[in-house]
């Protein structure tokens, strides 16, 4: 990277850092009477805070969750008199959690809340097949914001389940990860001097993602501080769900350009263990897998990647015993400031964005490494690419030059990627912030949240769900003609028509890409209508294949 691009860089970090907001609690002042009796709150104080402090914020969570909303809001400024002028951080946990709206264009909704800049996509793939995903964003009067989000239907819908507010800086990272029963959420924090200076944890129900506190009682943990001439910049999590594993990994990036290296036995879990590693050249675009079907004698346990200060992508990875060694390096121009790696069995992965192409690295054993890049316009202003390894394929997503988001993949066994697929819908995908790709275990079926450009009214950056099974072809030229889908009392009845005589197919999936109904059959041209037979209310998709082309419609049935 060029000194002008360096600087350039730490400039936006730097302004993009502080800035004066509302005081805290102005989310809990503007909720309507429903929604204060739907909050119940804790509240965040940085450590080192006197016990009258502590006891202040307990009677105001008290005066709050009993019911005295005004006697609550009248405290919130002697608390932040007596912090020093440091602003209450306030924690929300949605006793009946806010359903995602829908709104009038595909795919799904994850959250409607606006200027969403991280994403960070989970799934209990091993049990409940459970989704979280949580969004870091500026909210009102530039106050930072997180919030937690959850799906119980394979992301068919989505709810607010908890939302943290009163940063008065942006927060630098967001990162989340399942292991157990629990999904453990670490965030960056700090104080307004000392702006993502701390790292805090918590954790939430995978059962029915509500919030949970830590062994000690308490409901968040701030596990970390850096020294002052030092910040967090970005974070990556890993976790196994393997219960004969049962710990949480965490690499984070600092502002010095070193890496730190946390764990967490989460049968004590407020009890991380931290190691700097002997890297200290990372930019950014930090990512880190765990290798969930790794061979018998393969020491290789976690891998990590980041772009460098020296234009390199670097894959680091930690061996059997705790030993970590540099795996492979690369020179590249980056844009986007992203990397991502994945692991399976013998072979590793990483994707990153070079001199405005999507690319990759891939090894299989000890053979040498290849280099390539995923089909679908990769030749222009093309990044923040995201990779996965499980269920069968490796999963690649990226944004291409006409800011549409592509998803393709490939099997373990194969070399070629399969044809690449939209998942954008109508919203197209913002430049700057990764998608997250993740297999939703089941199936070949893989999913991925991501964050939408500005919309012309206004609002910006929603966050999405789509999923492999039923993204769009690529070709322009699709639809083979109208389609119209009414439900009756057994299914659904289509009208389509068809251009020319030939072979039709009409099938019906669920939400997951599976097939659940299907006809066949040769038909003339005109105007043609067929009853197709459904086993459950819910959200499908219909596929329509005639002459050649192919077209998908979104509908749901209720019976």
């Amino acid at each position: 990277m060029s000194k002008t691009h360096r600087i350039a860089f730490v400039l936006v970090l730097l302004l993009s850092t502080v800035w004066a907001g509302a005081p805290s609690w102005s989310i809990l002042e503007r909720l309507t009477p429903a929604e204060r009796g739907n909050a119940r709150i804790d509240i965040e104080l940085n450590r080192g805070q006197p016990e009258s402090v502590r006891a202040l914020a307990g009677r105001i969570e008290d005066f709050w969750n009993s019911g005295e909303y005004a006697a609550a809001l009248e405290l919130f400024p002697e608390l932040a008199e007596m912090t020093g002028g440091e602003q209450p951080v306030v924690g929300i946990a949605w006793r009946k959690p806010i359903p995602s709206p829908e709104l009038d264009f595909n795919p799904f909704t994850v959250s409607d809340r606006d200027s969403v800049y991280v994403v960070d996509f989970e799934i209990d793939w091993r049990l409940t097949r459970r989704f979280f995903c949580v969004l870091a964003l500026l909210g009102d009067d530039a106050v930072s914001r997180m919030s937690v989000n959850y799906s119980t239907d394979l992301g068919q819908t989505w709810s607010e389940v908890f939302i943290l507010s009163g940063y008065n800086y942006k927060l630098n990272d967001v990162a989340g990860r399942i292991m157990l029963s629990r999904y453990w959420l670490v965030y960056t924090g700090g104080t307004v001097s000392a702006p993502n200076h701390a790292l805090w944890c918590r954790q939430f129900l995978v059962s029915n993602g509500t919030p949970d506190t830590f062994l000690s009682g308490s409901t968040s943990d701030n596990f970390y501080n850096t020294p002052a001439r030092d910040t967090v910049r970005e974070l990556a999590m890993v976790s196994s769900q393997l219960p004969a594993n049962g710990t949480i990994y965490m690499l984070a990036l600092m502002a010095s350009d070193s890496l730190r290296y946390f764990t967490l036995p989460v049968t004590n879990d407020t009890a991380w263990r931290t190691l700097p590693l002997a890297w200290a050249d990372g930019l950014g675009g930090l990512d880190a897998c765990w290798n969930d079907d790794r061979l018998s004698g393969d020491t290789s346990l976690l891998f990590v990647s980041y772009l460098t200060t020296g234009d390199s992508v670097r894959i680091l990875r930690e061996i059997l015993g705790g030993g970590w060694e540099r795996y492979r390096s690369v020179h590249a121009l980056p844009r986007g400031y992203v990397t991502s790696v994945a692991a399976h069995r013998d072979t590793i992965i990483c994707a990153y964005s070079d001199d405005g192409r999507a690319r990759y690295q891939i090894r299989r054993g000890s053979g040498p490494w290849a280099v390539g890049e995923p089909p679908q316009d990769t030749t222009l202003d093309n990044t923040v690419p995201d990779v996965c390894a499980l269920g069968g394929y490796f999963h690649y997503v990226y944004r291409a030059s006409t800011s549409l988001g592509w998803y393709t993949r490939r099997p373990y066994s194969s070399y070629s990627w399969e044809a690449a697929r939209r998942f954008d819908g109508t919203f197209h995908v913002a430049y700057d912030i990764r998608p997250d790709v993740q297999w939703i275990g089941r199936g070949e079926t893989a999913g991925v949240v991501w964050v939408s450009l500005p919309s012309n009214a206004g609002r910006a950056r929603y966050a999405f769900f789509d999923y492999s099974g039923i993204a769009e072809s690529e070709n322009p030229d699709r639809v083979p003609g109208r389609v119209q889908v009414a439900a009756n009392h057994n299914g659904v009845r289509v009208r389509y028509q068809v251009d020319q005589p030939g072979r039709v197919e009409l099938a019906v999936l669920d939400i997951t890409g599976r097939q659940v109904s299907r006809f066949s059959e040769w038909q003339p041209a005109g105007v043609q209508s067929r009853t197709m037979l459904l086993p459950d209310a819910g959200a499908y998709f219909l596929r329509l294949r005639a002459s050649g082309k192919e077209s998908v419609t979104k509908f749901t049935y209720c019976h």
